[in-house]
């Protein structure tokens, strides 16, 4: 589709762009909404914040899970990082990609732990910025879908792609999954707004 583009001579990518928007559009939200439930907006916007550290963090550890072999190889020759773009290339290759699943443990963790240390009240909190992850989550599934990442199955009537991020995408009409999820979480975002 469409995974990146070229300005000022640095390469940007489309899922960044997304996840970008997708952070802004959650601490709106969640800003606004603190406002109107006589919650501190401040600790609000704060909590997500850290959540969003979370997001990052976790997600790429338990990327680290799932390739087991590779952090073996990097682990089984340790002796052969001499430099510090050997250890950037090691770390990039065991920490290198992110799973949704260890965000979404990250953020629940970090926001938890957050209301604990402040002593809020984790439901009151947790009502507002349990609409915060299929929000975000929708603009994720776009980036995704633009990415090439996370494609679907092969289907005849489906989308192919010719410069997708990940190889075996391209060339191959698929089922646009991504865009499907993408819709699922903003009906799930709207539902959770309207209780």
């Amino acid at each position: 589709m469409f995974p990146s583009f070229e300005l000022f001579g640095k390469t940007i990518s489309m899922y960044m762009i997304c996840a970008i928007v997708g952070i802004l559009a959650v601490l709106l939200l969640t800003y606004k909404l603190a406002i109107k439930n006589k919650l501190d907006e401040f600790n609000m916007l704060f909590m997500m914040l850290f959540s969003f550290g979370g997001v990052v963090v976790f997600s790429h550890i338990l990327y680290a899970f799932t390739v087991p072999k590779m952090v073996v190889g990097v682990f089984s020759n340790l002796d052969k990082i001499k430099n510090f773009d050997d250890f950037i290339y090691a770390f990039n290759v065991v920490f290198g990609g992110s799973v949704f699943y260890g965000g979404l443990i990250g953020a629940i963790f970090v926001f938890f732990l957050y209301t604990k240390v402040k002593k809020l009240n984790f439901g009151d909190y947790s009502d507002i910025g349990a609409m915060a992850i299929p929000l975000f989550h929708f603009f994720g599934r776009i980036g995704c879908f633009l990415s090439g990442c996370c494609y679907g199955v092969e289907w005849e009537h489906g989308i192919t792609y010719h410069n997708a991020l990940v190889e075996s995408a391209n060339g191959v009409p698929r089922f646009p999954v991504q865009l499907v999820e993408a819709v699922l979480n903003l009906l799930l975002f709207l539902l959770l707004f309207y209780l």
